[in-house]
């Protein structure tokens, strides 16, 4: 509790984990609604490739980049995405709100190489770095349980570009929680370049 950087990031993980599972739910919902179960089986499955794609590339370069640009980064690449989607599903334009939502979905994964390289680098103590993955684990159960919560709400009280709209604001400021800390990349800039 009084490592102010971690409280930070792990703070930031819980926006995202509501945002990441909200926003998965929201487009499933959104692409339902549009086609049935065909076109949210596609619309997921559109998500997914791409993802799987970058994920081993980001989790490599988390341990040779800075990895609060990356985690900073990655949230105001989800934040673009959401936002994008947002403003498609207003416009009554679904492919763009489907292309966005593939885009966010992708700059998903730069969210966990990045948080695994940098709390290692913020905890000051073995204790503060078993107690920050303990806390980051909870932080997934719950957020991931409240996310449904999040969008039920929102799409009754707003409809579903309501809940991309809201998560670009939580994805804003995940970002703005780690955007200022300090910590050095887990790789020396020798291991790097090779």
């Amino acid at each position: 509790a009084g490592n102010t950087a971690l409280l930070r990031v792990l703070a930031a993980y819980l926006l995202f984990i509501l945002t990441e599972y909200a926003v998965w739910i929201a487009m499933l919902v959104f692409a339902y609604n549009r086609g049935g179960t065909a076109v949210a089986g596609l619309v997921a499955v559109a998500q997914l490739a791409p993802a799987a794609v970058v994920a081993p590339v980001a989790a490599s370069l988390a341990d040779r980049r800075s990895p609060v640009v990356m985690l900073a980064g990655g949230y105001l690449a989800q934040v673009a995405g959401m936002a994008g989607t947002a403003v498609s599903i207003g416009a009554g334009a679904p492919l763009a709100a489907y292309a966005a939502a593939v885009f966010a979905a992708t700059a998903v994964t730069t969210t966990r190489p990045a948080q695994s390289a940098l709390i290692p680098s913020l905890a000051a103590t073995p204790d503060q770095l078993t107690a920050a993955n303990v806390v980051a684990g909870w932080l997934e159960a719950a957020g991931a349980a409240e996310a449904g919560l999040l969008v039920g709400v929102l799409i009754s009280l707003a409809g579903v570009g309501s809940v991309f709209a809201v998560c670009a604001g939580l994805g804003l400021a995940a970002a703005l929680l780690v955007a200022g800390l300090r910590a050095q990349p887990l790789a020396a800039e020798a291991d790097a370049d090779a």
